[in-house]
């Protein structure tokens, strides 16, 4: 039987990992408002819409796992970005008491950061049998923070994982010379984000040196040194300055809360069409993902994505549809059987062709929001 004491140190230490990865987590959500979230596009928001629609689809249509209700028409928009299943099964049940999508995401984080610092801990143990050396191991593997903004991380292979051309110089850089020159080249090429394999081996050699250096201190020492060396570790790595804030509550935008009630009232799924379509506006159509995450509140089908590819027709199906209200758009529209045109922020400004063409055709219903924003209803 394990002493007391070392239980009552152990559950110290499991309350420091948790306390730890809250004020992490701070930095993305606002603990006193689980349902914020401070980037509700881009990479999260993909992720958040594939984590409510593996839980939705498990609880209400488990056949239709990889559906998803994006890039309609095409039948299989999960598969085009990571499914997430374990995390899905654990947010079941936090959907029972809440559909909004940001929830089970912020408390996963929370979740990701705690359990990274109970599996270093034990990585750590096993390999230097101490138990004081362990807690700097989940320190270091739970609360490591490498820049993702600009790719600006620590990476072994930096020459190569600098890409094939400088932006900035306008340069072609050593790897594109050497992927020329060996083609096999081009397909070794990883990128800064597997600096995590390097810091496996940090932690590894970290902890091992840490514990040769205390090993022959009194247990007081050893724990005072650990501490800190950790406390000097948190103070480097903090987040403090990130270019994002969670101050703010996240809402759906006013059509996606129309097309929730509308959809109430339709036994099939709704088929949506969400403007401006952002693929033509940005290099990098991060805000695409947002009309992901609202849909989440209707489970509506929805033209629109965003994922590291897009099926095949996406793109010119997206082109047509960016002419609205040309012939050929509004017929590509009959032809989908789109039911709601959505026109959001900048695109619904005064005099938009789209409000004077809809709104004075028979067969269709326009409603504007206090905002500006406004949906078209298809009548049939």
């Amino acid at each position: 039987m394990k002493p007391k004491s070392w239980m009552y140190k152990r559950a110290l230490v499991h309350a420091l990992y948790l306390g730890l990865s809250l004020l992490f987590a701070t930095h993305f959500f606002s603990l006193t408002r689980l349902t914020s979230h401070a980037m509700t596009n881009g990479d999260p928001a993909l992720n958040a819409w594939a984590l409510q629609w593996m839980s939705h689809a498990l609880v209400h249509d488990p056949l239709h796992w990889w559906a998803g209700n994006t890039f309609y028409p095409y039948p299989h928009a999960i598969v085009l970005s990571d499914p997430l299943v374990p995390l899905a099964i654990l947010n079941v049940p936090i959907r029972w008491f809440t559909s909004n999508p940001w929830v089970g995401y912020n408390l996963l984080i929370v979740a990701a950061y705690y359990l990274s610092c109970v599996s270093g801990a034990a990585l750590a143990g096993l390999v230097t049998g101490s138990r004081v050396t362990a807690v700097w191991g989940g320190i270091f593997w739970g609360f490591l923070f490498y820049s993702i903004w600009g790719e600006n991380t620590l990476y072994i292979g930096y020459v190569l994982a600098l890409g094939y051309v400088s932006p900035s110089l306008g340069i072609r850089l050593p790897l594109h010379y050497a992927a020329r020159w060996l083609p096999v080249v081009a397909g070794l090429r990883a990128t800064q984000r597997f600096s995590l394999v390097l810091y496996t081996g940090i932690l590894l050699l970290s902890s091992l040196g840490l514990a040769r250096i205390i090993r022959t201190w009194r247990p007081r020492r050893q724990a005072a040194a650990t501490a800190l060396v950790c406390a000097v570790f948190l103070v480097e790595v903090f987040p403090i300055a990130l270019p994002i804030s969670a101050a703010h509550e996240y809402g759906p935008s006013a059509p996606d809360r129309f097309i929730a009630q509308y959809q109430k009232t339709r036994s099939e799924p709704l088929v949506v069409l969400h403007l401006p379509i952002f693929y033509l506006q940005q290099a990098y159509p991060v805000d695409e993902a947002t009309y992901m995450v609202d849909s989440t509140w209707h489970w509506a089908r929805i033209l629109n994505g965003f994922s590291g590819g897009e099926p095949l027709g996406f793109m010119e199906r997206m082109r047509t549809l960016n002419t609205l209200p040309e012939p050929a758009a509004v017929n590509l529209v009959r032809e989908l059987g789109v039911d709601v045109i959505a026109v959001h922020g900048a695109a619904a400004h005064a005099g938009n062709p789209l409000w004077d063409f809809f709104s004075q055709q028979d067969w269709t219903r326009v409603v504007r929001f206090p905002n500006d924003e406004f949906v078209v209803m298809m009548k049939r």
